[in-house]
């Protein structure tokens, strides 16, 4: 087997996706590639990291970004040395030992199709995850409020549902230690400088105000709102006048389920 084939068995080595004698050919080949080691490394990462990640509904827009990213992105191949001919007679130049014949490829191929589309899953996955942590507040361009929250030991995550189709994405994350809520959300309107979203705990005495927030010209929310509200309430969101209001002006366009 050529150097190359060894290399591009690094994939479904990580993947333990490779039949013993291969197996056993490319342990014995690890320890003295420094560029397989690395890739096998970085492929275990990768799938140790999905096994603990968080499962949850990718936006609509990430099948399009990442098909879009596939065709316009070359797969480079691995830096390696010149091959000898492939010459079943020829002798190493350094042993003199006769060279080993080539080796039908055909099987191992199939195999490394397989591989490489386990691993393009992984890819893509992947960057659900890397969407996951940046949207639950690990990321560290949340403000610090707000990240605190999410990382509280007492954290409760309460979807919030849009009552009209394209409003975006928005939930509430509450912590009783950290005294408040956080908001996360994107695909908002941006509104009016005269207006203003509102947040309301809402139950049989009726709506309280618990305070404002916008969203940026991206349509994405990150804010921290104290409050002393517990969870068995219902949260609802409205577009308010600029200051907000007392009592709701408006219908509600997002409700705790």
């Amino acid at each position: 087997m050529s150097d190359f084939d060894i290399h591009t068995l690094a994939a479904a080595f990580a993947l333990d996706a490779l039949e013993p004698e291969e197996a056993e050919l490319f342990e014995a080949h690890l320890p003295n590639c420094d560029l397989c080691t690395s890739e096998v490394t970085d492929f275990r990462e990768t799938a140790a990291a999905l096994a603990n990640a968080e499962s949850v509904e990718p936006p609509a827009s990430l099948r399009e970004s990442v098909l879009s990213g596939i065709s316009t992105t070359r797969q480079l191949p691995p830096v390696v040395s010149p091959l000898p001919d492939a010459n079943p007679h020829a002798e190493d130049a350094e042993s003199g030992r006769p060279l080993s014949a080539p080796i039908d490829l055909t099987e191992h191929r199939n195999r490394r199709k397989i591989a490489q589309a386990a691993l393009g899953a992984i890819a893509a996955a992947l960057i659900v995850v890397v969407g996951v942590v940046n949207f639950t507040g690990n990321d560290s361009d949340l403000p610090s409020e707000v990240a605190a929250v999410v990382d509280a030991e007492d954290a409760a995550e309460i979807p919030l549902v849009g009552t009209s189709s394209n409003l975006g994405d928005l939930k509430i994350i509450y912590s009783a230690d950290n005294a408040g809520v956080a908001l996360i959300g994107d695909g908002l309107e941006a509104l009016d400088p005269d207006q203003t979203y509102e947040l309301w705990a809402i139950d049989a005495d009726g709506a309280r105000p618990i305070g404002l927030f916008d969203a940026d010209v991206t349509g994405g929310v990150a804010d921290f709102l104290e409050t002393s509200e517990a969870t068995d309430v219902t949260w609802g969101v409205t577009v308010e006048p600029a200051g907000g209001s007392l009592q709701p002006t408006t219908e509600p366009i997002f409700l705790s389920s």
